[in-house]
């Protein structure tokens, strides 16, 4: 097996996988958490806060059993994410289409969708039924908002997501170096 460079989140290296391998025989009652907890210790991995990074660990663990670096123990628990992998619910709405004049729609009504509330479930409903893509999962931050032709028929869904980590076209079009990153 030989060892493979990584970066997560401008942590470059090649992970100790002895030490990886090491500290799950050793703790075979460890899940994936206290692994990740004990590796970001050992490692010193914070982020500027000083918080330890513990997604950043997690994505790095994750990433070396997908390339059969490792084995992780089996997830002892479902994820506390309630989204997850979970298609939304029908929530009724007009879906008829939409013909005539565009003076007829406007003005539209442009409103910021809340987690959890009634508008959110129609969000998840229209994204996983009408884009081409559906709707899984967002993912880190984000901002969800709901446009409404003035009679109140649904018209888009505009989900504005938190940007990649690393994006070598944008970072080169803002002149960002990995350090200023």
């Amino acid at each position: 097996m030989h060892q493979i460079m990584v970066t997560i989140q401008g942590w470059r290296r090649s992970p100790d996988l002895g030490l990886i391998e090491r500290l799950l025989s050793e703790n075979p009652d460890w899940g994936r958490s206290r692994l990740s907890v004990a590796l970001r210790e050992l490692w010193d991995w914070c982020a500027a806060n000083g918080q330890l990074k513990d997604m950043a660990c997690r994505s790095l663990l994750l990433r070396l059993e997908q390339a059969g670096q490792i084995r992780l123990p089996p997830r002892q628990r479902k994820s506390p994410n309630a989204y997850r992998n979970r298609s939304p619910l029908w929530v009724p709405h007009c879906s008829e289409p939409i013909a005539g004049v565009l003076n007829e729609l406007t003005p539209p009504r442009i409103t910021c969708v809340k987690t959890a509330s009634e508008q959110d479930r129609l969000f998840r409903c229209l994204l996983s039924t009408h884009h081409y893509l559906g709707l899984r999962n967002t993912a880190g931050e984000n901002m969800k908002y709901l446009v409404h032709a003035r009679d109140g028929r649904p018209l888009a869904c505009v989900l504005f997501a938190a940007p990649a980590w690393q994006c070598r076209a944008r970072d080169a079009w803002i002149g960002w170096e990995a350090s200023a990153r």
